[in-house]
């Protein structure tokens, strides 16, 4: 897949218990809540949010900026 070529590993966070880390997490990134997706480079401090609904090609999209 394009994630697996470019080292990229999908994180799942379960929010189910309103966890307060991944609260703090939320709030850090101006996110109210779930579905937040963000893409995080390693070694960077920040992360970018993407949009709340995703396609593929805005994934690949993001993925190829990453190059």
């Amino acid at each position: 897949t394009a994630l697996a070529q470019q080292n990229i590993l999908p994180l799942k966070a379960d929010f189910s218990k309103e966890d307060p880390v991944i609260l703090a997490e939320l709030h850090k990134y101006g996110q109210p809540g779930v579905p937040a997706y963000l893409l995080c480079r390693a070694g960077e401090a920040r992360c970018k949010v993407l949009p709340s609904i995703l396609t593929q090609s805005l994934i690949l999209d993001e993925i190829e900026q990453l190059k």
